[in-house]
């Protein structure tokens, strides 16, 4: 009996300092997750060109970075200068865009003395505070591209020897949990990669859609805004709303039924997006419930910050993944073979 509790509090002791040293490094982990989705969709793709091309894997994944770069360099070299002009141009508009939207507001009876305690624009640049804040965000740009440097470099050495660091991890556990936590590592691997590849589609489509639709109503801007709306579609829910405010901001500035169409716009784009897009997604990974998607994007926002709003879907995806192989699966459902997965109801 005592060796039975010194036992269990060993362990409970363990799990303390396990979750202290996540919590310390909860932004490094985060970081390591980021890496590991870049590796899952580098060798998922490598594996596919090496099955098509017959060739070896290690080249495969060369291929794959280099036609990446070279897609990048020549998106940047095509429209570079477009997209550097227009977020100046923006950077210059959307202060007159929410001064009017002010302005506007301002005609309605009880919302002036609201509206002359919100400071201006101007005031809000000249504000020391605003401007320290601004300072300090500066200076972490250093910080941001180092994190970005080791966000690649390791995602490339995970996608380069992926087989090293899965029989590492699974040498650390007893060999009677080794085939589950394979189970699980494979699983792992494919949600990530649909999930990434529909993040992929879900985000060019946006992209046109929204830079095709804008260009048609005339609102100004519409390639930058189209390529605003494609990058933040990769955050679930809280992206879309994020990206249409300033299409309406400046659509606001030419008309109020501009406004209404291109709000109407971003709704049809996410209505297409969400009734068409998400159930073909959601057959190859798990379904995400929009309300515990928030949730976790919510409070890694909260814990972690940006970086945690933008990987909240991804890790809850992988989360939900690892409790169907283990809890639904193992507890609630065993015997019922492998394909059981409670989590894909809707």
């Amino acid at each position: 009996m005592p060796e039975r509790t010194s036992t269990a509090s060993f362990t409970l002791l363990l799990i303390v300092v396990a979750l202290l040293a996540a919590w310390e490094l909860r932004d490094v982990l985060l970081l390591v997750f980021a890496s590991v989705l870049l590796a899952v969709v580098l060798r998922g793709a490598a594996d596919r060109v090496a099955t098509a091309l017959h060739i070896p894997a290690t080249l495969a994944l060369i291929v794959v970075c280099a036609g990446g770069l070279g897609l990048l360099a020549g998106a940047f070299w095509w429209q570079g200068p477009r997209v550097a002009e227009e977020a100046e141009i923006l950077r210059q508009e959307l202060p007159d865009a929410v001064a009017k939207l002010r302005a506007r507001f301002e005609e309605f009876r009880g919302v002036r003395e609201i509206s002359e305690s919100v400071p201006s624009p101007s005031e809000l640049v000249g504000n020391d505070s605003f401007v320290q804040r601004a300072a300090k965000a500066a200076t972490s740009t250093l910080g941001v591209l180092t994190a970005a440097a080791l966000w690649l470099f390791v995602g490339f050495l995970l996608a380069l020897s992926p087989a090293l660091y899965r029989d590492g991890v699974l040498r650390l556990l007893p060999e009677s949990k080794r085939e589950r936590a394979s189970a699980v590592l494979s699983r792992l691997q494919d949600t990530l990669w649909w999930w990434s590849l529909g993040r992929l589609l879900s985000m060019t489509f946006v992209g046109v859609a929204t830079g095709l639709g804008l260009w048609l109503l005339g609102v100004p801007l519409a390639f930058l805004l189209g390529l605003i709306a494609a990058l933040l579609s990769f955050i679930p829910n809280l992206g879309p709303i994020i990206a249409a405010v300033p299409a309406i901001l400046l659509a606001l500035a030419q008309s109020p039924q501009t406004a209404l169409w291109v709000g109407l716009l971003y709704v049809g784009i996410q209505a297409v997006e969400s009734l068409v897009l998400d159930p073909v997604i959601d057959r190859h990974t798990v379904y995400l419930p929009p309300a515990l998607t928030v949730v976790a994007q919510l409070l890694l926002g909260t814990i972690v910050g940006l970086l945690g709003v933008a990987l909240a879907a991804p890790l809850t995806a992988a989360a939900m993944t690892a409790i169907s192989i283990l809890w639904v699966q193992g507890v609630l459902a065993p015997g019922r073979g492998r394909e059981t997965n409670l989590l894909h109801e809707r």
